[in-house]
């Protein structure tokens, strides 16, 4: 029986080569995985930011629908809260806001006579020269009913000048000091006790 000893380089060299092609190919395997995870990724985030997107822009598109059903049915109160909310996007200076609906939340406070809240949208509206005819005789008139008589006599008096038709500017400015009689006169009342009242509910 005779035993080969000999070994020969080139007896190891496809063993060699086999491993070689493995350790390759598994490397490549791995990278094309995390190419692959890695697009992936990018792929989930991207369509999140895209639905978030689209879930923000459905939302508010669904929010002005709402506010603007209640206002045309005069269901002020049902509105309020969604035009404060879409025109403060106006009083932040965002580029895509409308400042119809700063016009509205301006009418609807006033509607629901809260006056302080409306002459804040009123005001921001004058800021912006938006102010139309209509828009001036609200806010005169917001202005009296908050006792700001010296503002709504500059406003009257400018929106004569703007729109010399209008007689109600025209009557406020002819009858200036009168109307801010009136009004201070009017606006409150002031209770003072008698001499005679003990303060104990005398009737």
């Amino acid at each position: 029986m005779v035993i080969c000893t000999t070994f020969r380089l080139t007896d190891c060299a496809p063993i060699k080569l086999d491993h070689m092609k493995f350790s390759c190919g598994t490397i490549s395997n791995q990278k094309n995985l995390f190419s692959h995870h890695l697009v992936t990724s990018n792929m989930k985030y991207t369509l999140f930011f895209l639905f978030t997107v689209i879930g923000f822009t459905l939302n508010a598109q669904l929010k002005q629908k709402l506010a603007d059903q209640h206002y045309e049915r005069f269901e002020y109160s049902q509105c309020v809260m969604m035009f404060d909310e879409l025109a403060e996007n106006c009083l932040k200076g965002k580029k895509s806001c409308l400042w119809e609906n700063v016009r509205k939340a301006a009418y609807t406070h006033y509607n629901l006579f809260e006056m302080k809240e409306s002459l804040r949208y009123f005001e921001a509206m004058e800021k912006e020269s938006s102010l139309t005819e209509d828009d001036r005789v609200a806010f005169i008139k917001a202005l009296r009913y908050s006792a700001k008589y010296d503002q709504s006599s500059v406003l009257a008096e400018k929106s004569a000048q703007q729109f010399p038709s209008n007689a109600f500017f025209k009557r406020l400015v002819d009858n200036k000091s009168k109307f801010n009689t009136l009004f201070k006169d009017s606006a409150y009342y002031t209770i003072n006790a008698l001499s005679i009242n003990s303060g104990k509910g005398d009737f």
